[in-house]
């Protein structure tokens, strides 16, 4: 049954439906949900919806083919044949997904001028580097609410621009959320829905080196990963080589004996390089993650030593991420704990005393 405007449907492959608004060409139309989106469907994706005669929906089904008459059989030849002799229908194996089921979407900031980023407009682009068709909505939060920005639905390996942005829109810290649904039009491997909040930080986008050169773009971009199923395989062997590292460490004997005050204090340095020989690979979240894990471990076995009286956590200065999450996690999680500021003198602004006894 052909598609067109006005008729009610519903998605194949995805959840809901709507009314066709109008036909994008031959083979797609446009469906407005009862959200008021607009969705570009393949028609050959959409299902008619009708109603019988008790007002009940009823999808339209293709006509099956009538099945071929045949005689009566005979009883005296039923009771001839044997259950081995009748042959198995055939089972059709399912279709397998040749394409894959790795995911992999980012968003994307581009400057229109790197040399004047004050005044200058930035575009805002959703990366599909996926083998799934990925339907989004993206929004900003606005007084608890989501105020809706642009939607749509993003073919595999494809870049969409969102939305452009100026200073004006980031001076106030706009924390832009999006969401996602992968899902193909063959049998597939389902992924879970994204919900990724992501807070624009006006000062990082006033330093040209926050841009850098990608493989989406020709001009240099600020590329924050969203899901990545290959890297977040890797981060969790990562992670967990590092804890295993870190109790391994803890575990070995003290092969030379350690002063009063060494071992009163422990100190732990949470620079990544210290906690992982390869991290190039690895995102500024993927980052935070391993050194929290190294620090919730250090602090873990401080608190069961019977010696140490206080730990040291050497974090850097950077950007104040790893301090800001460090804090965090003392008020959340160790409430009773005392820590400050550890020795200028020592390390300057870049560590952090938790007292433990």
């Amino acid at each position: 049954m052909a598609i067109k405007v006005g008729d009610k449907v519903r998605f194949l492959n995805a959840v809901g439906g709507g009314k066709v608004v109008r036909l994008a060409d031959k083979r797609t139309a446009v469906v407005e949900t009862d959200d008021g989106f607009q969705i570009p469907t393949l028609c050959t994706e959409l299902v008619a919806i009708t109603t019988n005669d008790y007002n009940f929906e009823v999808e339209e089904q293709p006509r099956a083919a009538s099945a071929p008459r045949h005689r009566s059989a005979d009883p005296h030849e039923l009771d001839m044949l044997d259950e081995a002799d009748v042959p198995d229908e055939p089972v059709a194996p399912a279709p397998r997904d040749v394409q894959g089921d790795d995911i992999a979407l980012l968003l994307a900031f581009v400057p229109n001028d790197i040399n004047r980023l004050s005044t200058t407009t930035f575009d805002c682009y959703l990366i599909n580097d996926s083998t799934y068709r990925v339907m989004y909505s993206l929004g900003v939060w606005q007084n608890g609410q989501l105020s809706p920005m642009a939607s749509g639905l993003i073919a595999p390996d494809t870049k969409e621009p969102l939305q452009r942005l100026a200073a004006a829109d980031l001076s106030h810290r706009p924390v832009l959320n999006l969401q996602a649904i992968y899902l193909k039009n063959i049998d597939y491997t389902p992924h879970g829905p994204e919900h990724f909040d992501y807070e624009v930080n006006p000062v990082r986008m006033l330093k040209s080196g926050a841009f850098t050169d990608n493989d989406y773009f020709e001009q240099r971009a600020l590329v924050i990963a969203i899901a990545d199923s290959q890297r977040e395989q890797l981060m969790q062997r990562t992670t967990a080589q590092a804890i295993e590292t870190s109790i391994r460490q803890k575990e070995q004997p003290r092969r030379q004996r350690s002063s009063p005050r060494e071992a009163e204090q422990a100190e732990v340095d949470l620079h990544i390089h210290e906690l992982v020989e390869d991290h190039q690979h690895l995102s500024p979240g993927e980052i935070i993650r391993i050194q929290l894990s190294r620090f919730e471990v250090a602090l873990e076995t401080a608190l069961r030593s019977k010696h140490t009286r206080r730990v040291v956590f050497i974090h850097g200065v950077g950007a104040g991420k790893l301090k800001y999450e460090i804090g965090k996690a003392l008020r959340t999680k160790y409430p009773k704990l005392h820590y400050q500021d550890a020795s200028f003198k020592e390390y300057g602004y870049g560590a952090t005393l938790v007292h433990v006894k």
